[in-house]
């Protein structure tokens, strides 16, 4: 009797301790590798146009930045990653399930997440989620909508794929309800300020299988980037005072390129501003903790705030 409640206190403290752990590395810092730039969709919200405008050169990473990133990312103490592109699609870059591979099985990281528009959920790429291994290390898999019809999407994505990402999702959680998959997925939808939809209502459309473990995330305002064409029919963030380094500046991102940046996010890089550029993996680790702790201090002492940041409307202050 005793050994019994002694096994099972043991096991319910475990649990607990890999639930604290989850949540931990749900809120720690997180090492972005971009695994692609180059996006088949043209969000209003988004600035992507603005940079494809820019010139910038839009590719794919390849093998060699990739591992390089993801070894400068454990170095720097990185845990969590994400694989979502600042303002790209992951499937466009046709080795996305290699490195995903290879980053569940190193023993270094230890969660990982993105997010795709679906666009490309095809059969194919749904089969090589199923094949990865080490499936509990999945923090989430995440799909951005453009609304539960096909007008409203092709009003904010730009183009006309409502049909496609509709049949993509449902086929995809009818396949991880079929083998007992407990991988989490969460579908934000993006919509104008005056539609008003139920998670409830989104789930029948997106996930007629039912999947156990999906969930509905309906962002609003919307993000605002200097130089970026706002639209009347969205709801925009305020700008909130900058008096300290923004939480997400304990980020990083691995561009294609192999250029290094602090932050994740699509405001990190504007056109023609480097303002968060940081170094390259051709640089040594040294060089490029140096010049993250620069800006920071710069900030503090100085007031000196980046480029990037200074308009940014997603800031939530260091705690």
């Amino acid at each position: 009797m005793y050994r019994m409640k002694f096994k099972n206190g043991l096991s319910n403290m475990l649990n607990i301790k890999k639930i604290l752990r989850r949540i931990k590395l749900t809120n720690s810092k997180t090492a972005y590798i971009e695994l692609s730039n180059i996006c088949n969709a043209k969000c209003i919200f988004c600035p992507y146009l603005t940079i494809e405008e820019s010139g910038k050169k839009l590719t794919t990473m390849d093998n060699g930045i990739f591992e390089k990133s993801i070894d400068y990312a454990v170095k720097l103490g990185y845990e969590k990653f994400s694989f979502t592109p600042v303002t790209g699609e992951i499937f466009i870059n046709k080795n996305w399930a290699e490195y995903i591979r290879n980053a569940l099985l190193n023993g270094k990281v230890r969660r990982i997440y993105f997010y795709s528009n679906a666009i490309l959920l095809n059969s194919e790429n749904i089969e090589k989620i199923l094949s990865l291994p080490n499936k509990d290390k999945i923090l989430f898999l995440g799909f951005s909508l453009g609304g539960i019809e096909k007008d409203t999407y092709k009003r904010m994505f730009g183009v006309d794929k409502f049909n496609i990402v509709r049949k993509n999702i449902n086929n995809f959680c009818r396949d991880l309800k079929k083998q007992k998959q407990r991988i989490r997925i969460n579908c934000v939808l993006y919509v104008p300020k005056d539609y008003q939809y139920t998670k409830k209502v989104v789930s029948s459309i997106f996930n007629r299988a039912k999947y156990k473990y999906f969930n509905v995330v309906i962002p609003r305002p919307f993000l605002s980037f200097p130089g970026i064409k706002r639209y009347n029919n969205l709801d925009y963030r305020n700008a909130k005072e900058k008096n300290e380094p923004c939480s997400c500046l304990k980020n990083i991102r691995f561009a294609t390129n192999g250029d290094v940046w602090l932050c994740g996010c699509v405001t990190s890089e504007l056109p023609n501003d480097e303002s968060l550029k940081i170094g390259a993996i051709s640089d040594k680790i040294d060089v490029i903790t140096e010049n993250k702790n620069n800006i920071l201090r710069n900030w503090k002492l100085k007031k000196i705030i980046p480029l990037a940041c200074q308009k940014c409307t997603k800031y939530v202050p260091e705690k």
